[in-house]
């Protein structure tokens, strides 16, 4: 008989021996006589199966035999077995039973090893790979002790030949099969809740502070290697203690997995939300660039904590902020500054957060005196560029140089723009600083055309310069000021938001009109820079770094990455990857279309110096 599939699976039913076990006829997926599956022990949870109690149930058999005398034989042994109801379906072929498993749950299944579409232990092999979950017997007429051994060893539950059953054997075979498996599956089941257990806190279901620590050191780990960036917020919730006195200690429990649920909401899927103790919560972001976007998240959470209605009571908390690898390189030291930064926050009377920062003191001036430390540095000239090159792609050759701004502060020593150009824009002193740094570097890489290099320069835009007028107009003067052809200019641009993007185009098309070119800087990380698409035709765009990291290999990664640059070769873009740290990384690039890489693998960022005795002996 050929396979029929589910749909056409035979079938009998030896329920009350109602039906002759040479009498096949068509059933369906719930079960002959209208039975579904239910009167059986599989698809139930686990800790309800009383194993006690597992003879003298029904079992849902699955026969997968293609000789018609054979099947005929198991049949009539198991009508003729004492004490127990069998069910027993059969199928004439390995994929067969693939699909009749997958549409209706069996306890059992007994496997021939010479079907039509397969012989030999592979059909084992295979059964156990797609069907995991359901006990196997193998029942052949191959009598080798070799071939029962490599049975068992693969994974079989038992291994009968059909010249040697009897009803009493093959009942208690069988039974015994799915007692066993159903031990097994509640013993793994065990040793996985008892692992979250380890591992989650038992109130809010959240990591614990074991797997906090584990997740930590992994992503400190990842960011050290490809050269990125992490925060974590610490949160500690106000008055929770009297909240506790007050409502009592169910009330307060149920207080605590509101609130985490509510962090849970507040970020990323990618992010790790973790109850540490008592009131005490700690969120690592991966990829924070920038303060700001760390703040974001610390404001989103004051703002979704406040709206919550907690009988009666205003629920506030107290946040400190931590950065990797500016604060600290070591994964315990980023939860006690954090920790640090949390208590001082609650010492200005709590509802707010608070950067970590007992060095850059700055970060927690009043906005006057950050004011005035911002100025000082610029008069002073504490501001210096740094470059990073970019190279092509195909040829190998050198493009040009992205400048990158950095703060050589007199005591602090040098300090990275996440730190300060966040704190510079609510001075309204990122226009001047920028301005500064702009016409800096045209001057540096009009320097390096003089000794005959064709570079072009690469400057990261703060949405400032594009919403206003006349800081587009000194951009046009700055570089004629530099020596520096506008033709050689790229501006790289982050994004911006929807509202903004409409009454910013004409500024970027006036760039454009001077020949510098505007690059989507970031692209395929966040949602603002797809706005630009909607009323402005930029000239290339730069993929986000978090692109490249799991590229080649990891596909979902992959699939991402491949799609953002598809999508800029479609609009006959230039396309840039930013965070290039490995050759495959390269070759992958290459495979893909993109024009030019920059990253570790190609060079660090160094100093106007340093870049220059780099370039040299690229010569």
């Amino acid at each position: 008989m050929g396979g029929t599939g589910v749909e056409g699976a035979e079938g009998f039913s030896t329920a009350g021996r109602t039906q002759s076990p040479s009498s096949w006829s068509s059933t369906t997926n719930g079960g002959v006589n209208g039975r579904g599956h239910n009167g059986g022990f599989a698809g139930m949870p686990l800790d309800v199966i009383d194993q006690s109690k597992l003879a003298g149930h029904s079992l849902d058999v699955l026969l997968v035999e293609d000789n018609p005398d054979d099947a005929e034989l198991v049949n009539e042994l198991l009508t003729s077995a004492p004490r127990n109801d069998f069910r027993v379906r059969r199928v004439d072929r390995l994929n067969d039973a693939f699909h009749h498993v997958k549409d209706s749950p069996v306890d059992v299944i007994l496997l021939d090893l010479s079907l039509p579409d397969t012989r030999g232990i592979e059909t084992l092999s295979r059964a156990l790979k797609v069907v995991p979950h359901v006990p196997i017997i193998v029942v052949t007429g191959d009598e080798r002790e070799q071939t029962a051994v490599d049975s068992v060893r693969v994974g079989a539950q038992d291994y009968l030949v059909k010249g040697d059953l009897n009803p009493r054997h093959l009942m208690l075979t069988v039974v015994r099969a799915v007692e066993r498996h159903r031990s097994f599956l509640k013993l793994k089941h065990e040793q996985q809740q008892a692992q979250r257990q380890a591992t989650h806190d038992g109130l809010t279901g959240l990591p614990n502070r074991d797997l906090l620590s584990q997740h930590l050191e992994k992503t400190v780990a990842l960011a050290e290697r490809y050269g990125g960036s992490l925060s974590v917020i610490f949160v500690d919730l106000d008055r929770f203690k009297l909240f506790n006195d007050t409502h009592g200690h169910a009330a307060g429990d149920e207080l605590l997995k509101t609130v985490a649920s509510t962090l849970r909401g507040s970020v990323r899927a990618s992010d790790l939300v973790a109850r540490v103790g008592g009131d005490e919560f700690v969120i690592v972001l991966p990829d924070t660039v920038l303060a700001r976007d760390a703040a974001r998240v610390a404001r989103s959470v004051l703002t979704q904590l406040a709206r919550l209605d907690v009988l009666g009571t205003a629920l506030t908390a107290s946040l400190g902020i931590s950065f990797f690898p500016e604060d600290s390189i070591d994964a315990k030291e980023l939860l006690v500054s954090a920790d640090k930064a949390m208590y001082k926050a609650k010492e200005k009377g709590g509802n707010r957060f608070q950067f970590f920062s007992p060095e850059l003191h700055f970060l927690g001036l009043r906005h006057e005196s950050l004011e005035g430390e911002l100025k000082t540095a610029l008069e002073e000239q504490q501001f210096v560029v740094h470059y990073q090159p970019q190279c092509d792609l195909t040829s190998g050759a050198v493009r040009g140089v992205e400048a990158l701004l950095r703060w050589q502060h007199p005591r602090l020593g040098l300090i990275g723009p996440q730190k300060f150009i966040p704190l510079a824009e609510e001075s309204n002193l990122v226009v001047s600083i920028g301005e500064w740094a702009f016409g800096e570097a045209c001057r540096q890489v009009a320097l390096w055309q003089r000794d005959g290099r064709q570079l072009r320069l690469g400057f990261n835009l703060s949405t400032r310069h594009v919403t206003t007028d006349g800081a587009v107009r000194y951009l046009e003067t700055l570089s004629e000021i530099g020596g520096l052809r506008g033709s050689l200019i790229d501006v790289e641009l982050s994004g911006l938001e929807s509202g903004e993007v409409s009454r910013t185009a004409a500024n970027l098309e006036r760039l454009k009109r001077a020949g510098i070119r505007v690059i989507i800087d970031g692209f395929g990380d966040h949602s603002k820079s797809v706005n630009l698409f909607r009323h402005f035709q930029p000239d290339g765009v730069k993929l986000h770094r978090s692109l490249i990291r799991g590229v080649p290999g990891e596909s979902k990664d992959e699939r991402l990455a491949s799609a953002v640059i598809e999508f800029g070769r479609a609009l006959e873009l230039e396309i840039a990857a930013c965070g290039v740290e490995t050759e495959q990384q390269v070759r992958w690039l290459m495979d893909q279309g993109c024009n030019l890489m920059q990253g570790f693998y190609l060079c660090p960022v160094l100093s106007p110096h340093a870049m220059r005795e780099w370039l040299g002996k690229r010569d």
